[in-house]
This record gives C-alpha cells, structure tokens and sequence, in this order.
C-alpha cells in the first residue's frame, strides 16, 4: 500500500470519526480542530490496526506531538514499514 493510500483511508476514518461538520479535512488539518480526543484516537487506532494488519501501542501514541491528520497518516505509514 502507497503512503498515498494511507493519506486517503486515514482522512476517510477522520471524517467518519469527527463530530465538527462542514470542515473539509485534509492532510494539514488539525485533529484538535477537527474535535478528535484521545479516545478518537484509540478508535481510530484500533481500525487502522484492523485495515493494515498493524500493531500499535497505545503508548507510542503522542497526541501531543501528533497534531496533523498528515503526522498521525505517516505515524501509521511508518508502522506499516516495519
């Protein structure tokens, strides 16, 4: 799977897991504009884990560095690698 693919699939997942409407998401938007909070972020973990066959723990997950919908698309791309 291309890192493009990830970029598309992780903006579908933010779209259906956002309650904000009428915000276009893109790769720069901001997850805390876009109202996704830690448990979002599990969820969307959790899907992403499922999708890519990819293990994720929880604990390597920064929201607090991981601000972009692009950061947390490569965080996952990056785990996909390995």
């Amino acid at each position: 799977m291309t890192k493009e693919e990830v970029y598309k699939n992780v903006i579908e997942e933010i779209e259906d897991t956002s309650v904000v409407e009428g915000i276009e998401v893109t790769l720069d938007s901001k997850l805390e504009e876009l109202e996704i909070d830690s448990l979002d972020a599990i969820d969307m973990i959790i899907f992403m884990e499922d999708k890519y066959k990819i293990k994720i723990d929880n604990y390597q997950l920064n929201l607090k560095e991981i601000t972009t919908v692009r950061e947390f698309a490569d965080f996952v791309y990056s785990k996909m690698e390995k």
